[in-house]
């Protein structure tokens, strides 16, 4: 039978599944966003930026600005919409798990669509702090400044128009990856991956908060990889009460999940869970162990690669265990600290890894 972990780490790959499908469907708006760029700056009719005096430039970048944003926006728009599905998806799979798991299941509180949704709209998305609602809707706006900002520096180089449209767009033979445009699909894709981890994991905690007398606490679960991140690796395995600790997305593009921790009477669902693991020696490793237990067992080049050399070094010679180096990374509100900051709390692990 499916441990409680097991359907957690189950259900964080359907959700990548999920975000790679959303986010393949910006290609389309990509294509429409380097076909406007090239309609308005081809519409001009000059062969050198400053043909155009700095009114007439002006005109050129609202003109630009809005035509971005009528792609982008509308596209991020749809997207928004179907949030409440999913929200209402995930709340129904976490539900659905727990039971799986339990042979005399409890009757769950169940939210609606909406109300899985609006608890996605009312808090925060951790890894900003903004609302879903601003997270999204800003931004569009925001990489149409940042594209406008470039014609306008392009102008006081004396760049051509050519030179604008080409630098903008990018090469067919390089798939248009090599244009400064490209930012802006892969700033969206982050933005599509923040907000479905924000909102699936938003209807997860609204279903624990409504079963309080079942779930009261959760555990942070971590991808085994050398591409976690410093708050994310420091994170994993730690548990919370629900409704008061750091939920994901901690930070842009996370790809942590978390796992409802039941009564002490269900310890024995846990028994025999894995987890998956990628790396030199990738495979199933039991679930109890944290992202640091995990690195212990890794090769000392893995180490390095991923937490870098200097951590590294702390990590094997600093004579801490890993749930102690955990701790170390992360400040009062889980914020990832720097070396220097480390240094200043535990100077003696740093004297005895040489550092």
């Amino acid at each position: 039978m499916a441990t409680p972990i097991d359907i957690a780490n189950r259900q964080q790959v359907y959700l990548e599944r999920l975000k790679r499908g959303y986010v393949n469907r910006w290609d389309t708006t990509q294509r429409n966003l380097r076909r406007r760029y090239r309609e308005v700056l081809s519409a001009l009719e000059i062969t050198n930026l400053q043909d155009l005096n700095r009114k007439e430039l002006q005109k050129v970048l609202v003109e630009l600005r809005a035509a971005m944003v009528g792609v982008t926006a509308p596209a991020l728009t749809s997207f928004l919409e179907e949030m409440p599905e999913l929200a209402q998806f995930a709340a129904n799979l976490e539900v659905t798990g727990l039971v799986s798991t339990l042979a005399n299941p409890p009757r769950f509180n169940m939210p609606t669509a909406k109300l899985a949704y609006q608890a996605a709209l009312n808090n925060p998305v951790q890894a900003t702090g903004e609302l879903l609602s601003s997270f999204v809707s800003d931004w569009p706006k925001a990489d149409a400044l940042r594209v406008s900002n470039l014609v306008q520096k392009g102008w006081a180089q004396g760049k051509t128009l050519n030179e604008m449209i080409s630098e903008a767009v990018g090469t067919k033979s390089n798939k248009y990856r090599d244009g400064f445009l490209d930012v802006s699909r892969r700033h969206a894709g982050t933005v599509i991956n923040t907000s479905t981890q924000h909102v699936a994991n938003a209807a997860r905690m609204d279903v624990w908060e409504r079963n309080g007398d079942i779930v009261q606490r959760y555990q942070w679960l971590s991808t085994l990889d050398r591409r976690t991140t410093q708050q994310c690796q420091s994170l994993d395995g730690m548990t919370f009460e629900a409704g008061k600790g750091p939920m994901p997305p901690i930070h842009p593009n996370c790809r942590s999940t978390t796992v409802a921790v039941l009564d002490s009477k269900y310890d024995f669902l846990d028994k025999g869970a894995t987890r998956a693991s990628s790396g030199p020696n990738a495979g199933y490793v039991d679930a109890n162990q944290n992202y640091y237990d995990w690195l212990k067992k890794q090769p000392k080049d893995f180490q390095d690669i991923a937490i870098g050399p200097q951590r590294g070094q702390l990590f094997r010679d600093g004579g801490l265990t890993p749930t102690e180096f955990a701790r170390l990374n992360l400040g009062r509100d889980f914020e990832a600290l720097t070396l220097a900051e480390m240094r200043k709390i535990e100077p003696k692990a740093f004297m005895r890894a040489g550092l």
